[in-house]
């Protein structure tokens, strides 16, 4: 290589993207309101979730970022975020394209209005911190048309070429009740014993690995039961109920025919992937749970 070996070129690459990826994850959870200690390890545990952390494994480096995605959340919900941010945030989109990483670009677009959502109705000041409905649409405007100038000549080849060789998506239909046991589950446990003999995924059990920090579930669900004056225990219910069903019809191959007739989407055919949406938006229900209740603030 220029400057180093082209493994020396991949160990620097990863260790950019997480740290990067812990960095957003960490001031997100400041914007939200979390104590100091609480916003490092909640930023930790997102940096080494179950997605990130079995890519690396592996060796689908690309797919690592999806660890941006809070930094690229909290540069469309800043109300007057810095210039630079917009150009930064169009070049991470638009390197996703480039670096072959639809499935991160898809799937993280696709948590992020899920996360918006969740911000709407679960934070407190997510009508000013997370919904200003005209910087919300500047900054996502603003970053689309850069990223989109800068993805363009790669995305028209990438789907010229598609169109000479398609690549018809065959989502293997799986139990709903099942998808939705198996997202619920990574949830609380990360290691799942045999996701293939459980769901009927004919993918190896690596492939299914999208946990967030593994206890936090129980941590939340006690840290609700103790602050229940506070915070609305069927809102957040619900909330974790609907993210979890979104993840579930996606990855259990009910919308097949709807992928198959869409360009890109009718590519991507690894069911368990689409659990990751669900990632995002409970990394901010967990946000708003730990800042509502002090958690390791001194107030909790």
């Amino acid at each position: 290589g220029l400057w180093m070996e082209e493994l020396q070129a991949i160990y620097a690459g990863t260790v950019l993207l997480l740290s990067f990826g812990y960095l957003g994850a960490y001031r997100l959870g400041r914007h939200l309101g979390l104590a100091p200690l609480a916003a490092v390890l909640l930023a930790l545990g997102w940096t080494l979730q179950g997605w990130s952390a079995s890519r690396v494994i592996v060796g689908h480096l690309p797919f690592v970022e999806l660890v941006l995605w809070p930094w690229l959340f909290l540069v469309l919900i800043e109300p007057r975020p810095a210039k630079v941010t917009w150009l930064a945030a169009a070049f991470w989109l638009a390197h996703m394209v480039y670096s072959g990483a639809f499935y991160t670009l898809l799937i993280g677009s696709a948590g992020c209005l899920l996360a918006l959502g969740v911000a709407r109705t679960q934070v407190p000041s997510g009508a000013q911190a997370c919904w200003q409905g005209r910087s919300l649409l500047r900054n996502a405007g603003v970053v689309a048309g850069l990223s989109l100038g800068m993805m363009l000549p790669k995305l028209i080849g990438v789907l010229d070429f598609l169109s000479l060789f398609p690549r018809i998506t065959q989502l293997a239909e799986v139990p709903l009740a099942r998808a939705f046991a198996y997202a619920a589950g990574t949830l609380a446990y990360p290691l799942p014993y045999d996701v293939t003999g459980f769901v009927g995924w004919p993918y190896g059990n690596w492939e299914a690995t999208e946990f967030l920090f593994p206890g936090l579930l129980p941590v939340l669900a006690y840290l609700v039961y103790r602050h229940r004056q506070k915070l609305s225990v069927p809102r957040i219910a619900a909330t974790l109920l609907g993210v979890l069903t979104i993840s579930a019809i996606l990855s259990s191959g009910m919308l097949r025919d709807v992928f198959s007739a869409l360009p890109l989407l009718r590519s991507l055919h690894v069911n368990p992937r689409w659990n990751a949406v669900a990632l995002l938006p409970y990394f901010v229900l967990a946000c708003h749970v730990m800042a509502t209740s002090g958690f390791l603030s001194g107030r909790g």
